[in-house]
C-alpha cells in the first residue's frame, strides 16, 4: 500500500485554497530536486539570515551563502513568486543529509504557509 505524498497529505488536511495549493506544488517540485535549496529558499522567505539561516542549514557560513546565492540567482529582481524559481538550474550534489532537509523543508513551508495565509 503506498502512502500519499507530502504535498496529498498536506493539501487534504489543511485544506488550502488554490494560492496554496500552488506553492506546496512548486515546494515539491524544488524538494524533489534538491531539498537543500527548497529549505534555503524556504528560511529566505521565513525572514531568517546570516548565522541563524547558516544554523538552520546545518552548513558553514561560505557553504550557507553559497546555496542562497544559488536560490537568489534564480531570480535577478528577487523572489516575488515562487513560480519565478527554476528549479532545473540547481547545481546539486546528492548528499546524506537528504532526509534532514527534506524533513526541515516540510516544517518551513507549514510555518510559511501559517505565516502568510
Amino acid at each position: 500500500v503506498s502512502s500519499p505524498s507530502a504535498e496529498n497529505s498536506l493539501i487534504e488536511e489543511e485544506n488550502l485554497t488554490e494560492t496554496q495549493q500552488r506553492i506546496v506544488a512548486k515546494v515539491e517540485e524544488m524538494m524533489d530536486k534538491s531539498p537543500k535549496h527548497c529549505l534555503a529558499m524556504l528560511l529566505m522567505g521565513l525572514g531568517y539570515k546570516g548565522e541563524e539561516f547558516a544554523n538552520r542549514m546545518h552548513l558553514k557560513h561560505d557553504a550557507a551563502n553559497r546555496i542562497r546565492n544559488q536560490v537568489r540567482s534564480t531570480a535577478n529582481d528577487g523572489i516575488t513568486d515562487f513560480g519565478q524559481v527554476d528549479v532545473q538550474s540547481f547545481r546539486v550534489n546528492k548528499v546524506g543529509d537528504m532526509e534532514f532537509y527534506r524533513d526541515e523543508a516540510h516544517k518551513a513551508l507549514e510555518a510559511l504557509l501559517k505565516m502568510y495565509f
